[in-house]
């Protein structure tokens, strides 16, 4: 595989978990990340979260990030090294008005691009 198919491939895994927040499917969110994943950021209320990847998605189907209509998110960068990534990802209208930015980290297991964990940050809203 080349550089260029991987940076795709990359690409691709992260826009499944986009396309599946803004559809509101989590099967699609589910499809992009590894089952060990986890997540850490903090939230606009200053709770911290460090949680696995079961509460992520019970959090998701009970309060979809596109519950308004108005979620949309933009990659900012991509940078590769071997089998593992870091993306940068924008997010807006998350929950009708709420903003983050994702820094996700990404390995190549078994041969898929999956994201092992989601670093977040409230940006707005």
């Amino acid at each position: 595989m080349s550089v260029i198919d991987d940076y795709d491939a990359i690409e691709r895994a992260v826009l499944l978990y986009v396309d599946g927040a803004t559809k509101n499917d989590l099967t699609l969110v589910k499809r992009a990340f590894d089952e060990r994943a986890r997540l850490f950021g903090g939230m606009m209320d200053g709770t911290r979260y460090d949680i696995d990847m079961p509460t992520f998605f019970d959090d998701m189907a009970k309060e979809p990030l596109n519950s308004k209509g108005t979620y949309r998110a933009r990659v900012v960068s991509v940078q590769q090294f071997g089998p593992s990534a870091a993306v940068v990802l924008a997010e807006d209208g998350c929950w009708g008005g709420v903003s983050f930015v994702d820094i996700l980290s990404l390995n190549k297991i078994d041969g898929q691009w999956k994201i092992v964990n989601k670093t977040f940050t409230h940006t707005g809203g």
